[in-house]
């Protein structure tokens, strides 16, 4: 085991990244391990620099915009507008379902998309391409798994179709939108 010096988490040695906070192995610390509460997120605020601000009045009015895979294109494009590790907030990320019919999402280095939130579960939800449609499930994660409509997150039961624009939470700390 190894304990994390930005974060103080212990960790798997075979890990060479907190699960917690994502610092590398043998980072140098910048300064004393704190323990803190991943933010919160604010229902009516959620918004990625890039996309604009939520409007619930202009989703309602236009029918969800579904990403539809070509033949020689099977990419969807995330980004993190919210994570307890800021150096992902930001980010965009190009999911290849070319390469991969189905993206695990979770806290474990074996999934294809690892999140280091505390809040997610070691194996926490799938995206995978369905009858030409992008779904998310949630597979009995303890923190839930949360897309933004009317205002709220709501949780997801089951699986889900994912389409343009659709902010979704993972546990309590990481919120990621579809942007293509």
């Amino acid at each position: 085991m190894w304990i994390c010096n930005k974060c103080g988490t212990e960790n798997d040695d075979s890990y060479d990244y907190c699960v917690v906070c994502g610092v590398e192995k043998n980072a140098t610390p910048s300064a004393p391990p704190v323990t803190q509460e991943p933010p919160k997120v604010q229902k009516e605020n959620v918004e990625a620099s890039t996309q604009g601000p939520i409007n619930n009045s202009s989703a309602q009015q236009q029918a969800p915009v579904t990403p539809s895979p070509s033949a020689s294109s099977k990419i969807l494009k995330i980004a993190i507008i919210q994570s307890p590790s800021p150096e992902l907030v930001g980010r965009t990320l190009d999911l290849d379902f070319t390469i991969f019919k189905t993206i695990s999402i979770g806290r474990n280095p074996e999934n294809l998309l690892q999140m280091p939130d505390g809040s997610i579960s070691r194996r926490h939800a799938l995206i995978e391409l369905k009858d030409d449609k992008y779904i998310i499930r949630d597979l009995q994660s303890t923190n839930g798994t949360y897309i933004f409509e009317s205002g709220y997150f709501t949780k997801i039961e089951g699986e889900r179709n994912i389409n343009i624009g659709d902010v979704i939470k993972l546990g309590e700390g990481t919120v990621i939108r579809v942007i293509q």
